[in-house]
Protein backbone atom coordinates (compact mmCIF):
# COMPACT_ATOMS: atom_id res chain seq x y z
CA UNK A 1 0.00 0.00 0.00
CA UNK A 2 2.77 2.40 0.92
CA UNK A 3 4.57 1.53 -2.33
CA UNK A 4 1.51 2.41 -4.42
CA UNK A 5 1.09 5.77 -2.63
CA UNK A 6 4.76 6.52 -3.18
CA UNK A 7 4.38 5.91 -6.91
CA UNK A 8 1.29 8.12 -7.09
CA UNK A 9 3.17 10.94 -5.32
CA UNK A 10 6.02 10.59 -7.80
CA UNK A 11 3.59 10.71 -10.78
CA UNK A 12 1.80 13.79 -9.41
CA UNK A 13 5.15 15.47 -8.78
CA UNK A 14 6.30 14.74 -12.33
CA UNK A 15 3.03 16.06 -13.71
CA UNK A 16 3.46 19.24 -11.64
CA UNK A 17 6.97 19.72 -12.94
CA UNK A 18 5.80 19.13 -16.53
CA UNK A 19 2.97 21.66 -16.13
CA UNK A 20 5.31 24.27 -14.67
CA UNK A 21 7.76 23.64 -17.51
CA UNK A 22 4.95 24.07 -20.03
CA UNK A 23 3.86 27.35 -18.47
CA UNK A 24 7.43 28.59 -18.41
CA UNK A 25 7.88 27.53 -22.02
CA UNK A 26 4.71 29.40 -23.05
CA UNK A 27 5.86 32.48 -21.18
CA UNK A 28 9.28 32.34 -22.83
CA UNK A 29 7.64 31.91 -26.25
CA UNK A 30 5.36 34.89 -25.61
CA UNK A 31 8.34 36.98 -24.57
CA UNK A 32 10.24 35.93 -27.67
CA UNK A 33 7.19 36.65 -29.84
CA UNK A 34 6.88 40.09 -28.28
CA UNK A 35 10.53 40.78 -28.88
CA UNK A 36 10.16 39.63 -32.47
CA UNK A 37 7.07 41.79 -33.07
CA UNK A 38 8.80 44.78 -31.46
CA UNK A 39 11.84 44.12 -33.60
CA UNK A 40 9.69 44.13 -36.72
CA UNK A 41 7.22 46.91 -35.97
CA UNK A 42 8.73 49.27 -33.37
CA UNK A 43 10.05 52.73 -34.15
CA UNK A 44 13.38 51.14 -34.94
CA UNK A 45 11.86 47.90 -36.16
CA UNK A 46 12.74 46.15 -39.39
CA UNK A 47 9.34 46.72 -41.01
CA UNK A 48 9.23 50.35 -39.87
CA UNK A 49 12.72 50.96 -41.18
CA UNK A 50 11.82 49.28 -44.45
CA UNK A 51 8.73 51.52 -44.77
CA UNK A 52 10.76 54.62 -43.96
CA UNK A 53 13.44 53.61 -46.46
CA UNK A 54 10.81 53.11 -49.17
CA UNK A 55 9.30 56.52 -48.35
CA UNK A 56 12.70 58.22 -48.43
CA UNK A 57 13.41 56.57 -51.77
CA UNK A 58 10.14 57.91 -53.17
CA UNK A 59 10.89 61.38 -51.83
CA UNK A 60 14.30 61.31 -53.50
CA UNK A 61 12.78 60.14 -56.78
CA UNK A 62 10.13 62.87 -56.74
CA UNK A 63 12.67 65.59 -55.89
CA UNK A 64 14.89 64.41 -58.73
CA UNK A 65 11.99 64.40 -61.21
CA UNK A 66 10.84 67.85 -60.07
CA UNK A 67 14.34 69.28 -60.52
CA UNK A 68 14.63 67.72 -63.98
CA UNK A 69 11.23 69.15 -64.98
CA UNK A 70 12.19 72.62 -63.70
CA UNK A 71 15.40 72.45 -65.74
CA UNK A 72 13.39 71.42 -68.78
CA UNK A 73 11.07 74.41 -68.32
CA UNK A 74 13.99 76.81 -67.96
CA UNK A 75 15.58 75.39 -71.10
CA UNK A 76 12.28 75.64 -72.94
CA UNK A 77 11.82 79.27 -71.94
CA UNK A 78 15.30 80.03 -73.26
CA UNK A 79 15.21 78.06 -76.51
CA UNK A 80 11.48 77.98 -77.18
CA UNK A 81 11.51 74.19 -77.15
CA UNK A 82 8.64 71.93 -76.15
CA UNK A 83 8.04 71.55 -72.42
CA UNK A 84 6.08 68.82 -70.61
CA UNK A 85 2.89 70.32 -69.22
CA UNK A 86 2.14 70.27 -65.50
CA UNK A 87 -0.73 67.80 -65.98
CA UNK A 88 1.46 65.43 -68.03
CA UNK A 89 4.30 65.71 -65.51
CA UNK A 90 2.02 64.73 -62.61
CA UNK A 91 0.40 61.97 -64.64
CA UNK A 92 3.84 60.49 -65.38
CA UNK A 93 4.63 60.43 -61.65
CA UNK A 94 1.35 58.62 -60.99
CA UNK A 95 1.89 56.17 -63.86
CA UNK A 96 5.32 55.29 -62.45
CA UNK A 97 3.81 54.64 -59.03
CA UNK A 98 5.96 57.39 -57.53
CA UNK A 99 3.01 59.34 -56.13
CA UNK A 100 -0.74 58.95 -55.73
CA UNK A 101 -3.41 61.52 -56.58
CA UNK A 102 -4.13 61.98 -52.85
CA UNK A 103 -0.54 63.15 -52.35
CA UNK A 104 -0.85 65.95 -54.93
CA UNK A 105 -2.01 69.43 -53.91
CA UNK A 106 -2.56 71.05 -57.31
CA UNK A 107 -3.74 74.36 -55.88
CA UNK A 108 -0.52 75.01 -53.99
CA UNK A 109 1.65 72.92 -56.36
CA UNK A 110 2.87 70.68 -53.56
CA UNK A 111 3.42 66.91 -53.37
CA UNK A 112 3.09 65.56 -49.80
CA UNK A 113 4.78 62.26 -48.94
CA UNK A 114 4.40 61.59 -45.23
CA UNK A 115 5.55 64.73 -43.46
CA UNK A 116 7.60 65.93 -46.42
CA UNK A 117 6.29 68.64 -48.75
CA UNK A 118 7.87 68.97 -52.19
CA UNK A 119 7.02 72.18 -54.04
CA UNK A 120 6.99 71.60 -57.80
CA UNK A 121 6.17 75.16 -58.89
CA UNK A 122 8.69 77.59 -60.34
CA UNK A 123 9.08 79.85 -57.32
CA UNK A 124 10.36 79.41 -53.82
CA UNK A 125 8.58 78.64 -50.56
CA UNK A 126 8.47 82.30 -49.46
CA UNK A 127 4.75 83.02 -49.41
CA UNK A 128 4.52 85.48 -46.51
CA UNK A 129 4.10 89.11 -47.55
CA UNK A 130 4.36 92.06 -45.16
CA UNK A 131 3.62 95.64 -46.18
CA UNK A 132 4.42 99.01 -44.65
CA UNK A 133 4.17 102.66 -45.71
CA UNK A 134 7.23 104.88 -45.35
CA UNK A 135 7.04 108.59 -44.58
CA UNK A 136 8.34 109.45 -48.07
CA UNK A 137 5.29 107.84 -49.69
CA UNK A 138 6.88 104.48 -50.51
CA UNK A 139 4.74 101.36 -50.18
CA UNK A 140 7.21 98.67 -49.10
CA UNK A 141 6.84 94.90 -49.56
CA UNK A 142 8.96 92.32 -47.73
CA UNK A 143 8.86 88.59 -46.96
CA UNK A 144 9.32 89.23 -43.24
CA UNK A 145 8.15 91.86 -40.80
CA UNK A 146 11.36 93.85 -41.02
CA UNK A 147 11.41 97.49 -42.15
CA UNK A 148 13.40 100.62 -41.45
CA UNK A 149 11.59 101.67 -38.29
CA UNK A 150 12.89 105.24 -38.60
CA UNK A 151 11.00 105.57 -41.89
CA UNK A 152 7.80 103.67 -41.12
CA UNK A 153 4.63 105.75 -41.14
CA UNK A 154 2.21 102.82 -40.93
CA UNK A 155 2.37 99.03 -40.90
CA UNK A 156 -0.29 96.91 -42.59
CA UNK A 157 1.14 93.63 -41.26
CA UNK A 158 0.97 90.32 -43.04
CA UNK A 159 -1.37 90.39 -46.01
CA UNK A 160 -3.35 87.58 -47.56
CA UNK A 161 -5.46 87.12 -50.68
CA UNK A 162 -7.99 89.86 -51.41
CA UNK A 163 -11.47 88.86 -52.54
CA UNK A 164 -13.26 90.20 -55.59
CA UNK A 165 -14.87 93.07 -53.68
CA UNK A 166 -12.08 93.68 -51.19
CA UNK A 167 -9.49 96.44 -51.36
CA UNK A 168 -6.08 96.36 -49.69
CA UNK A 169 -5.69 98.21 -46.38
CA UNK A 170 -3.42 100.85 -47.96
CA UNK A 171 -6.25 102.01 -50.25
CA UNK A 172 -7.16 104.64 -47.62
CA UNK A 173 -3.61 106.04 -47.94
CA UNK A 174 -3.56 106.07 -51.75
CA UNK A 175 -3.13 109.85 -51.95
CA UNK A 176 0.18 109.51 -50.09
CA UNK A 177 1.66 106.64 -52.13
CA UNK A 178 3.94 107.62 -55.02
CA UNK A 179 6.36 104.68 -55.07
CA UNK A 180 6.27 100.93 -54.45
CA UNK A 181 9.38 98.99 -53.51
CA UNK A 182 10.05 95.26 -53.08
CA UNK A 183 12.82 95.01 -50.47
CA UNK A 184 13.34 91.26 -50.86
CA UNK A 185 11.85 88.41 -52.83
CA UNK A 186 8.17 87.76 -52.18
CA UNK A 187 6.18 84.86 -53.65
CA UNK A 188 2.48 85.63 -53.17
CA UNK A 189 -0.43 83.45 -54.23
CA UNK A 190 -2.40 86.44 -55.52
CA UNK A 191 -1.64 90.00 -56.57
CA UNK A 192 -5.29 90.96 -57.08
CA UNK A 193 -5.83 94.70 -56.33
CA UNK A 194 -2.31 95.20 -55.02
CA UNK A 195 -1.97 98.62 -56.66
CA UNK A 196 -5.70 99.27 -56.97
CA UNK A 197 -6.52 102.97 -57.28
CA UNK A 198 -3.04 104.17 -56.38
CA UNK A 199 -3.68 107.20 -58.54
CA UNK A 200 -0.39 108.94 -57.68
CA UNK A 201 1.87 105.91 -58.08
CA UNK A 202 4.64 106.69 -60.58
CA UNK A 203 7.41 104.16 -59.86
CA UNK A 204 7.72 100.51 -58.87
CA UNK A 205 11.23 99.67 -57.65
CA UNK A 206 12.88 96.23 -57.59
CA UNK A 207 9.85 94.59 -59.20
CA UNK A 208 12.12 91.66 -60.13
CA UNK A 209 11.78 90.66 -56.47
CA UNK A 210 8.10 90.01 -57.10
CA UNK A 211 7.96 86.30 -57.97
CA UNK A 212 4.55 85.67 -59.53
CA UNK A 213 5.07 81.98 -60.28
CA UNK A 214 2.41 80.94 -57.75
CA UNK A 215 -0.06 83.72 -58.51
CA UNK A 216 -3.45 82.65 -59.84
CA UNK A 217 -5.28 85.99 -59.69
CA UNK A 218 -4.12 89.37 -61.10
CA UNK A 219 -7.52 91.03 -61.40
CA UNK A 220 -7.46 94.84 -60.87
CA UNK A 221 -3.74 94.62 -60.12
CA UNK A 222 -2.87 98.06 -61.58
CA UNK A 223 -6.41 99.42 -61.85
CA UNK A 224 -6.59 103.26 -62.06
CA UNK A 225 -2.86 103.86 -61.61
CA UNK A 226 -3.37 107.14 -63.45
CA UNK A 227 0.24 108.41 -63.13
CA UNK A 228 2.03 105.13 -63.90
CA UNK A 229 3.61 105.40 -67.36
CA UNK A 230 5.27 102.00 -67.58
CA UNK A 231 5.81 98.84 -65.55
CA UNK A 232 8.49 96.19 -66.07
CA UNK A 233 6.68 92.92 -66.74
CA UNK A 234 9.65 91.02 -68.16
CA UNK A 235 10.21 89.04 -64.95
CA UNK A 236 6.57 88.05 -64.54
CA UNK A 237 5.80 84.32 -64.51
CA UNK A 238 2.09 84.00 -65.24
CA UNK A 239 1.88 80.27 -65.93
CA UNK A 240 -0.72 79.74 -63.18
CA UNK A 241 -2.81 82.90 -63.58
CA UNK A 242 -6.49 82.36 -64.44
CA UNK A 243 -7.85 85.90 -64.05
CA UNK A 244 -6.38 89.03 -65.69
CA UNK A 245 -9.61 91.00 -65.86
CA UNK A 246 -9.23 94.77 -65.31
CA UNK A 247 -5.49 94.26 -64.78
CA UNK A 248 -4.50 97.57 -66.43
CA UNK A 249 -7.93 99.15 -66.66
CA UNK A 250 -7.91 102.96 -66.45
CA UNK A 251 -4.11 103.20 -66.50
CA UNK A 252 -4.51 106.34 -68.57
CA UNK A 253 -0.80 107.32 -68.67
CA UNK A 254 0.67 103.89 -69.45
CA UNK A 255 2.42 104.04 -72.83
CA UNK A 256 4.59 100.93 -72.93
CA UNK A 257 3.93 97.29 -71.96
CA UNK A 258 6.11 94.28 -72.82
CA UNK A 259 4.30 90.93 -72.59
CA UNK A 260 7.07 88.75 -74.03
CA UNK A 261 7.39 86.75 -70.78
CA UNK A 262 3.65 86.14 -70.30
CA UNK A 263 2.21 82.64 -70.33
CA UNK A 264 -1.56 83.04 -70.54
CA UNK A 265 -2.45 79.42 -71.25
CA UNK A 266 -4.56 79.10 -68.07
CA UNK A 267 -6.25 82.49 -68.20
CA UNK A 268 -10.05 82.40 -68.35
CA UNK A 269 -10.97 86.08 -67.92
CA UNK A 270 -9.46 88.99 -69.88
CA UNK A 271 -12.44 91.33 -69.83
CA UNK A 272 -11.55 95.02 -69.36
CA UNK A 273 -7.88 94.09 -69.27
CA UNK A 274 -6.76 97.26 -71.14
CA UNK A 275 -9.94 99.32 -70.76
CA UNK A 276 -9.22 103.07 -71.08
CA UNK A 277 -5.46 102.77 -71.46
CA UNK A 278 -5.82 105.98 -73.43
CA UNK A 279 -2.08 106.71 -73.88
CA UNK A 280 -1.17 103.28 -75.20
CA UNK A 281 -0.36 103.51 -78.92
CA UNK A 282 0.98 100.02 -79.65
CA UNK A 283 0.16 96.64 -78.18
CA UNK A 284 1.70 93.36 -79.28
CA UNK A 285 -0.19 90.37 -77.86
CA UNK A 286 1.02 87.90 -80.46
CA UNK A 287 2.43 85.61 -77.75
CA UNK A 288 -0.83 85.40 -75.82
CA UNK A 289 -2.31 81.92 -75.59
CA UNK A 290 -6.05 82.49 -75.26
CA UNK A 291 -7.29 78.94 -75.76
CA UNK A 292 -9.07 78.91 -72.38
CA UNK A 293 -10.38 82.48 -72.30
CA UNK A 294 -14.17 82.82 -72.14
CA UNK A 295 -14.60 86.58 -71.57
CA UNK A 296 -12.99 89.34 -73.71
CA UNK A 297 -15.68 91.97 -73.23
CA UNK A 298 -14.44 95.60 -73.02
CA UNK A 299 -10.90 94.28 -73.43
CA UNK A 300 -9.62 97.29 -75.46
CA UNK A 301 -12.56 99.60 -74.91
CA UNK A 302 -11.72 103.32 -75.18
CA UNK A 303 -8.07 102.88 -76.18
CA UNK A 304 -8.22 106.06 -78.23
CA UNK A 305 -4.47 106.34 -78.96
CA UNK A 306 -4.07 102.75 -80.10
CA UNK A 307 -2.80 102.65 -83.70
CA UNK A 308 -1.34 99.13 -83.80
CA UNK A 309 -2.86 96.07 -82.13
CA UNK A 310 -1.64 92.54 -82.77
CA UNK A 311 -4.21 89.91 -81.79
CA UNK A 312 -3.70 87.80 -84.91
CA UNK A 313 -2.81 84.66 -82.93
CA UNK A 314 -5.83 84.75 -80.61
CA UNK A 315 -7.68 81.46 -80.20
CA UNK A 316 -11.23 82.51 -79.33
CA UNK A 317 -12.99 79.16 -79.64
CA UNK A 318 -14.18 79.28 -75.99
CA UNK A 319 -15.01 82.97 -75.85
CA UNK A 320 -18.68 83.79 -75.23
CA UNK A 321 -18.44 87.54 -74.54
CA UNK A 322 -16.98 90.17 -76.88
CA UNK A 323 -19.24 93.17 -76.29
CA UNK A 324 -17.47 96.55 -76.58
CA UNK A 325 -14.19 94.70 -77.21
CA UNK A 326 -12.78 97.27 -79.71
CA UNK A 327 -15.29 100.05 -79.18
CA UNK A 328 -13.83 103.60 -79.21
CA UNK A 329 -10.50 102.43 -80.65
CA UNK A 330 -10.80 105.27 -83.12
CA UNK A 331 -7.20 105.44 -84.34
CA UNK A 332 -6.67 101.84 -85.42
CA UNK A 333 -5.61 101.41 -89.03
CA UNK A 334 -6.58 97.76 -89.31
CA UNK A 335 -7.53 94.71 -87.28
CA UNK A 336 -6.48 91.18 -88.16
CA UNK A 337 -9.16 88.95 -86.66
CA UNK A 338 -8.78 86.23 -89.29
CA UNK A 339 -7.91 83.64 -86.65
CA UNK A 340 -10.96 84.45 -84.51
CA UNK A 341 -13.46 81.64 -83.99
CA UNK A 342 -16.70 83.29 -82.88
CA UNK A 343 -18.99 80.26 -83.02
CA UNK A 344 -19.58 80.37 -79.24
CA UNK A 345 -19.86 84.14 -78.90
CA UNK A 346 -23.38 85.07 -77.81
CA UNK A 347 -22.74 88.62 -76.61
CA UNK A 348 -21.06 90.94 -79.10
CA UNK A 349 -23.08 94.18 -78.90
CA UNK A 350 -21.19 97.39 -79.73
CA UNK A 351 -18.08 95.30 -80.38
CA UNK A 352 -16.56 97.87 -82.75
CA UNK A 353 -18.40 101.06 -81.84
CA UNK A 354 -21.58 102.84 -80.84
CA UNK A 355 -24.00 105.29 -82.41
CA UNK A 356 -22.15 108.31 -81.07
CA UNK A 357 -18.63 106.88 -81.52
CA UNK A 358 -18.51 104.46 -84.47
CA UNK A 359 -15.23 102.98 -85.68
CA UNK A 360 -13.86 104.99 -88.64
CA UNK A 361 -14.89 103.57 -92.00
CA UNK A 362 -11.23 103.55 -93.05
CA UNK A 363 -10.39 100.71 -90.68
CA UNK A 364 -9.91 97.36 -92.43
CA UNK A 365 -11.05 94.34 -90.43
CA UNK A 366 -9.86 90.94 -91.61
CA UNK A 367 -12.03 87.97 -90.65
CA UNK A 368 -11.77 84.23 -91.37
CA UNK A 369 -13.87 81.14 -91.97
CA UNK A 370 -14.98 80.79 -88.35
CA UNK A 371 -16.48 84.27 -88.06
CA UNK A 372 -20.26 84.27 -87.60
CA UNK A 373 -21.90 86.25 -90.36
CA UNK A 374 -24.49 87.80 -88.04
CA UNK A 375 -21.68 89.51 -86.15
CA UNK A 376 -20.65 91.31 -89.33
CA UNK A 377 -24.23 92.31 -90.10
CA UNK A 378 -24.78 93.72 -86.63
CA UNK A 379 -21.53 95.70 -86.68
CA UNK A 380 -21.83 97.15 -90.19
CA UNK A 381 -23.07 100.54 -88.99
CA UNK A 382 -20.36 100.91 -86.37
CA UNK A 383 -17.27 99.33 -87.93
CA UNK A 384 -14.92 99.77 -90.86
CA UNK A 385 -14.62 97.56 -93.89
CA UNK A 386 -14.76 93.76 -93.39
CA UNK A 387 -12.60 91.59 -95.64
CA UNK A 388 -13.00 87.84 -95.40
CA UNK A 389 -9.88 85.75 -95.87
CA UNK A 390 -10.73 82.45 -97.54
Amino acid sequence: MKGRLGKEKIIIKEKGITLIALVITIIVLLILAGVTIATLTGNSGVLTKATQAAEETRIGQVEEQVNLWKSEKEMGNTTGGKVTSEDDFLQNLKNNGTVTEDEIDRTNQIIRIGDTEIYYGSGSELTDVYVALYTDGTLVFNNKDEFDEDLVSKKYGKIDVFGTNQTPPWRSDSNSITTANFLNKVVPKSTARWFYYLTKLTTIQNIANLDTSRVTNMTYMFFACFDLQTVDLTHFNTENVTDMSNMFSNCSDINNLDFSSFDTSKVIKMNNMFHACSDLSQLDLSRFNTENVTDMSYMFYSNRSLTTLNVSSFNTSKVTKMEYMFSSCENLAELNLSNFNTNNVDNYGQMFGMDNTPMPATVTIYIGQNWKSEMTETATNYAGKFIKIE
